[in-house]
């Protein structure tokens, strides 16, 4: 088997894989978990796993002897799909992954490593459009990728945070109180109080939906500031924040308001 070319493996987004200058379609696995077994290697520390770590994750329900004629079969065909010999290894009760393949997982953790140590918003914005997409997502409810898939997510909010990308921190973390507080101050910034009282509806559905608690003395503050040229505060109702402004002060001046339209 001689050597294709270098591999690059993604993680962040899908699964894909490039064997020199070729991606491997979907369907050019020989079988399901010849795929699974180079992601999981991937994802590895240095690598490589023990054995019995491997038939535990993608064979938890086979006898060990079962497992490790699947991992023997598994690592055939991924070897055949990278194109060598060397590409997934069986030795001394480990299971390693060709050392020298690039995995776009690795990229993303050093950048946004670099960043939250150095406090640097330019390093963290770089960081953040490293992270692609979410960790192997046709396998999120899969045993072994919760750990990971947790530590990427909470750099990812660190470096977005970091950075002052507020709108996707909100659609990460939709309960973030100070990323929205933050839309909202831009929003205001701008002179586009409807949308800064948008904002502040999305975080009052977010905060009770997510959590249950309503918002802060802060959030509750801004949204004074939003309202201020529009009349008194809006009712408790959730949505149509700016239509709720607007006749709180058409209120203010007449005590009565007509609404016409279908429910």
């Amino acid at each position: 088997m001689s050597d294709a070319g270098p591999v690059r493996i993604a993680l962040l987004g899908a699964f894909r894989v490039v064997v020199g200058d070729r991606e491997v379609p979907a369907d050019g696995w020989p079988g399901r978990r010849a795929a699974e077994l180079v992601a999981l290697l991937a994802l590895a520390e240095g690598r490589r796993l023990q054995r019995e770590q491997v038939v535990e994750a993608l064979w938890p329900h086979l006898a060990p002897e079962a497992g490790a004629a699947n991992l023997r079969k598994a690592a055939h065909q991924a070897r055949q799909v990278l194109g060598r010999e060397d590409g997934v290894v069986l030795a001394g009760g480990r299971v390693a992954l060709l050392p020298t393949a690039e995995v776009d997982l690795d990229r993303f953790l050093l950048l946004a490593g670099r960043a939250v140590r150095s406090g640097d918003a330019r390093a963290a914005a770089d960081a953040a459009d490293a992270c692609t997409g979410e960790l192997l997502p046709d396998h999120r409810y899969e045993e072994w990728v919760q750990g990971p898939r947790e530590q990427v997510r909470s750099r990812y909010v660190e470096v977005l945070r970091l950075a002052g990308r507020w709108a996707r921190l909100v659609e990460v973390e939709p309960a973030d109180e100070h990323a929205h507080q933050q839309l909202v101050r831009e929003a205001l910034r701008a002179g586009d109080r409807h949308g800064a009282i948008r904002r502040y509806g999305r975080l009052r559905t977010a905060l009770q939906t997510e959590l249950g608690v309503a918002p802060g003395r802060r959030s509750r503050a801004l949204y004074e500031e939003c309202v201020a040229g529009l009349g008194p505060a809006a009712t408790a109702f959730v949505g149509r924040q700016v239509e709720l402004a607007r006749a709180g002060a058409a209120l203010r001046g007449t005590g009565a308001l007509a609404v016409r339209g279908p429910g």
